[in-house]
């Protein structure tokens, strides 16, 4: 199953890099992705690097900026890690109710 694992934040060079912010714990994970989708469309990876505290992707057959200034939103990903006991996704969590120890509805 796909998950949100980043959000478009900008792109870097001439090249066609897009600047993702991640939103997963370990950022390494992005070097194990071949595609990723944007806008309900799949892309293949050419290459990713870590710059800073973002993630900097080029993908295959997009050599410009021009060509990638467009794309916004949600990077989402084929994750295939397998979750420990109490630990979520994010995006499973978004949305859901939040209860504080009293069983009082605190929000969302």
């Amino acid at each position: 199953m796909k998950r949100v694992v980043g959000k478009i934040s900008g792109f870097h060079g001439i090249k066609g890099e897009i600047k993702i912010y991640p939103l997963v714990d370990d950022m390494d994970l992005f070097y194990d992705f071949d595609k990723v989708e944007i806008s309900d469309k799949d892309y293949e990876i050419a290459s990713v690097r870590l710059h800073k505290n973002n993630v900097l992707i080029l993908l295959k057959d997009y050599n410009d900026r021009n060509a990638v200034e467009g794309f916004s939103g949600y990077i989402k990903a084929e994750l295939n890690e397998d979750l420990g006991e109490s630990q979520y996704y994010i995006s499973d969590l978004l949305g859901m109710l939040v209860i504080d120890e009293n069983s009082s509805e605190i929000g969302t």
